[in-house]
């Protein structure tokens, strides 16, 4: 409709004839609006916000080659939409309201179709493709941010180009994807990149995977993989199905599947990631997958390898119905494993950082809340995975860091090596801050306030709360034990402080079953005493040959160091200090005629204080 209302327009001012103004959608803008119906859209419009298009793809049609925002309104709209060459923002109301879903004679079995260019997906609900969502092929690149694809034979296939899902759901997968020559998945990865971050895949049908890569390269980052909705002992679904090209899971956690993850070719790496209640944690049939601090339990067994290389580094091991390791793994080290069951041989494991039968785990029963975009199975304190992992253990034959010590985190996002090692498993304990204050300095024998205040430097992460107690020492002394935390602190009152300088500490103790890391603070200097005061003559008149003595004296706690510290006694005088006190005798001599200025300093830890004292010797 457009290109001919452009080829009427110019062969009309090529004969000098006035040419009516054209429609306005005629020239694209940036953003362009579709609404149902109801809310007054209708193809015939200009697409305005004022006037909306009907149908999502009547606005690509509309959408200049590059930079176009396409705003779809509430409600459902139904129609194959095919962006093609152009780059084009679509941006919905939100997941719950605007929905796109393909029509009943849809041709190719999609609702989105992306293959060249790049598409963005926002606040959108994709559903019901006959056999997908959404298409990904050729160098295309396609972005969903805050998107659900729901109820298709497969979420999304992506065969080539590259794919960005974040904050976003996969669930409710069909048969699969009748036309693919690939095992079936909620997401199917060919070829390209695929790439999900903060992401829920749930409930793909039964029999069929949540993700299937047969070539190209699937990341997951924060990621929750479930299948709650189906009996793992009867549904063969498993989490990830790995059968070529390569897999690359972090961070991530996998919940109530047959199998978590199977490597059938390719190549599969797992860090930091949880699995829990699946009849088998991760298996190797061929190819080789790696396992790096993770933490699997439940089930009949944790790891098992068929065939295929699997490696394990860095993991916990623990709870399995059966026994933990089945077939044969490689011990990269550093891994800690309980003992499944009485008939459970163990792990073989080969490495004198790795133990079987440890008993001391303290593991949470299943998944938790522990903060963060994924629940996991929470390393509980104390436990023995805490701190196993010192910084700069590396394993494999590259020397791959498995505690690097910075810039590495849990799944959560807590930082790594909070107590100055790395705990093994998904799940570092959180760091704490304890911090204590007090007056700086107080008389002696007083009361003395100790304000201990215990903090989660990363508590955006939704962490727990501080409990535990407080136990505070001055030097080696203890002066407070086992206070409770009440909110983020507690006080200890020291009572009838001595004379010196303290060096106070507060020590936090978590609560059995806590998430986090105990803490000890710097040390708090409080300094109790008065300040010295020099009492004396400032001026005394002597005689030659006459017997004579003069005494200073200080006041202040602790007793104060007394001493001269500048000019010259008299010949024949001498001093002597003794607690606190400065003696000045003998008898002058007749050479020491004349004005003689002393200078005397007190000091202790609370000041100082100065006198000047001038003796002057006259002949008889």
């Amino acid at each position: 409709m457009v290109a001919r209302r452009l080829v009427v327009s110019l062969a009309l001012a090529l004969v000098g004839m006035t040419v009516p103004a054209a429609a306005s959608y005629a020239v694209t803008p940036s953003d362009l609006y579709v609404a149902t119906a109801a809310n007054g859209g209708d193809d015939t419009h200009d697409c305005s916000q004022v006037d909306p298009c009907a149908t999502v793809q009547h606005a690509v049609d509309l959408a200049a080659a590059a930079g176009t925002t396409i705003h779809i309104g509430a409600g459902s709209f139904s129609g194959e939409i095919q962006p093609g060459a152009k780059s084009v923002a679509f941006e919905g109301v939100s997941t719950d309201e605007t929905t796109l879903t393909t029509p009943e004679d849809s041709v190719d079995g999609f609702v989105l179709g992306v293959t060249t260019g790049t598409t963005t997906l926002t606040k959108v609900t994709v559903q019901g493709g006959l056999l997908m969502d959404v298409w990904v092929s050729g160098d295309a690149t396609f972005t969903a941010d805050d998107v659900v694809l729901a109820q298709a034979g497969c979420g999304l296939v992506v065969v080539g180009g590259a794919a960005d899902l974040t904050d976003s759901t996969v669930e409710d997968g069909g048969p699969g994807c009748l036309d693919i020559p690939t095992p079936p998945g909620n997401i199917v990865v060919t070829g390209g990149q695929v790439s999900v971050v903060r992401t829920q895949v749930l409930k793909p049908a039964e029999g069929v995977a949540g993700v299937a890569v047969t070539g190209g390269a699937f990341s997951a980052d924060q990621t929750y993989f479930d299948n709650s909705a189906h009996d793992p002992d009867t549904d063969n679904s498993p989490a990830i199905r790995v059968q070529g090209g390569a897999a690359t899971i972090s961070r991530s956690t996998v919940h109530h599947f047959q199998s978590g993850v199977i490597t059938a070719g390719g190549t599969t790496s797992i860090t930091d990631s949880t699995f829990d209640g699946n009849v088998v944690g991760v298996t190797s049939e061929s190819g080789s997958a790696t396992v790096v601090r993770s933490t699997i339990q439940g089930g009949l067994a944790s790891v098992q390898g068929e065939g295929g290389e699997l490696g394990v580094a860095g993991s916990l091991l623990g709870a399995a119905s059966i026994r933990n390791c089945a077939g044969t793994i490689t011990d990269l080290g550093y891994n800690l494993a309980s003992t499944a069951a009485d008939t459970d041989p163990g792990c073989s494991f080969t490495q004198t950082t790795s133990h079987d039968g440890v008993t001391g785990l303290n593991l949470d029963s299943g998944l938790a809340d522990r903060g963060g975009p994924v629940p996991t199975v929470a390393v509980l304190w104390p436990s023995a995975a805490a701190d196993t992992i010192p910084v700069g253990a590396t394993y494999g034959d590259d020397g791959s860091p498995l505690c690097p010590g910075s810039n590495d985190t849990d799944l959560r996002g807590v930082d790594r090596a909070a107590g100055g090692a790395c705990d093994a498993g998904s799940m570092e304990m959180a760091r704490t801050a304890t911090t204590i204050d007090a007056l700086a300095r107080i008389k002696p024998h007083k009361d003395l306030d100790l304000d201990v205040t215990i903090s989660v430097p990363q508590v955006d992460l939704g962490l727990d709360a501080p409990n535990g107690t407080v136990t505070l020492r001055d030097g080696d002394d203890v002066v407070c034990a086992d206070v409770p935390v009440v909110g983020v602190g507690a006080r200890c009152t020291v009572s009838n402080v001595a004379a010196g300088k303290h060096r106070f500490s507060a020590h936090f103790s978590p609560t059995v079953g806590s998430t986090l890391h105990p803490s000890t603070s710097k040390r708090a200097i409080v300094l109790v005493g008065t300040a010295p005061v020099i009492k004396g003559p400032h001026k005394v008149r002597l005689e030659v040959g006459r017997k004579v003595s003069i005494t200073l004296s200080t006041s202040g706690s602790p007793t104060p160091a007394l001493r001269k510290v500048g000019g010259h006694l008299p010949r024949g005088l001498s001093l002597h200090r003794h607690d606190g006190q400065i003696t000045i005798s003998g008898r002058p001599k007749p050479s020491a005629v004349g004005r003689h200025r002393l200078r005397v300093r007190a000091t202790n830890l609370m000041g100082q204080d100065a006198h000047r004292l001038t003796l002057v010797v006259r002949r008889r």
